[in-house]
């Protein structure tokens, strides 16, 4: 066998061999693993060893029995991403008039297999103030529960394993603003319980009842109320000779974006503007659109999580400007399913072709085409 050198850290004969691995005190098995060199071989010996079983034994039960804070959930080793989307997230109102935050939860990068114990969550609705529980179910979730939500046969998360939940809904009676914490419990084939944790904000702008959308009774286009939504503050205007920067500050508006959380550079060597946000920087290239519908796409891809832009459509065509309404995913989600017309007039804008260079006959066809997919 291959050779191992071990480091004389009790003062012993160094050990050579992989057969020499079963003489190796826990000392030198501990010397050993930090160094980042263990053979599996000896990892699996290490976790198997008394010493080793009895610091596990040690290490659980002084972690908290029950989940009540977030102190609580930091107190378990954290080798688990969690991720909440979109966030922060905006509220619908459902038929019954409660008010609703739909969400989806991802879990990642598991360092090795783990089986879920519990998973749930905790609230906050002041900055700084208590968490409260807020478990999807009243209580913790099973593991059971937890195969059937992430689709994790036996309630198992495979290792570097990447899976989201169904979509989870969160209801208040009235509008609110709250910090939620969903977590996930887990053991990991040594024992070890491992925890994974991740925030969203539930936001507590709800759109107003008494928006013109309600006003949309068919595909009358005459019938349309443009100037109720030329002025709702969700919409804004793009002019085919708008540049990137007028067109950014006309989203943010409407959007309620920050405009110091993003900026334009333009890049010289590549000769096109690029959006930059949250570190990332996003070209805006020319190549397949006019600079104006360039702009409008990438605004939607960098801010699609929380916003989404769809163009006014078979009302305004032909003009020299667009309009544009903005509102988040979940929000259109809800309004098209409370009010199927909308999707005649309303058009993601990922799905059209230039709105300011392409023909009006065929931007027109992509709306009826969104609208009949419902249909």
């Amino acid at each position: 066998m291959s050779g191992v050198a071990l480091s004389n850290t009790d003062g012993e004969k160094d050990l050579q061999s992989e057969d020499d691995v079963a003489n190796m005190t826990f000392a030198q098995m501990q010397a050993r693993i930090r160094t980042n060199t263990a053979s599996p071989e000896l990892l699996q010996r290490f976790m198997q060893h008394p010493e080793y079983l009895e610091m596990v034994r040690q290490r659980e039960a002084a972690l908290p029995t029950e989940i009540r804070s977030l102190d609580d959930l930091k107190a378990f080793p954290s080798n688990l991403l969690v991720t909440l989307t979109p966030d922060p997230v905006a509220p619908v109102i459902a038929e019954d008039g409660s008010v609703q935050w739909h969400y989806q939860v991802t879990l990642d990068r598991a360092p090795g297999d783990l089986a879920i114990d519990e998973f749930g969550s905790l609230i906050q609705y002041e900055k700084g103030g208590p968490w409260h529980l807020a478990h999807p179910y009243g209580r913790p979730g099973t593991r059971e529960e937890f195969a059937e939500l992430f689709n994790c046969p036996d309630g198992v998360l495979k290792a570097r394993a990447k899976v989201s939940s169904a979509t989870l809904v969160s209801t208040s009676k009235q509008p609110r603003s709250a910090r939620r914490v969903w977590y996930v419990l887990g053991k990991a084939g040594s024992g070890r319980r491992v925890c994974g944790f991740g925030f969203l904000d539930e936001s507590g702008h709800v759109a107003d009842p008494a928006s013109p959308y309600s006003a949309i009774t068919g595909r009358d286009r005459d019938a349309f109320p443009l100037r109720a939504f030329q002025s709702s503050g969700r919409c804004f205007a793009v002019d085919w000779r708008d540049g990137e920067d007028a067109i950014l500050e006309a989203f943010a508006k409407a959007a309620d974006v920050a405009m110091d959380e993003v900026s334009l550079q333009w890049d010289e060597a590549a000769a096109h503007m690029n959006l930059v946000h949250a570190g990332k920087t996003n070209p805006v290239r020319r190549d397949r659109h006019g600079a104006q519908h360039a702009m409008v796409l990438v605004l939607q891809q960098v801010f699609g999580q929380t916003h989404a832009i769809r163009l006014i459509n078979q009302v305004t065509l032909g003009d020299d400007t667009a309009w544009f309404m903005v509102e988040s995913p979940q929000q259109w989600q809800h309004l098209e399913q409370s009010n199927p017309h909308l999707r005649w007039f309303f058009t993601p804008v990922e799905l059209l072709p230039d709105v300011f260079n392409a023909d009006t006959d065929e931007i027109a066809e992509a709306g009826r085409r969104y609208a009949d997919e419902a249909a």
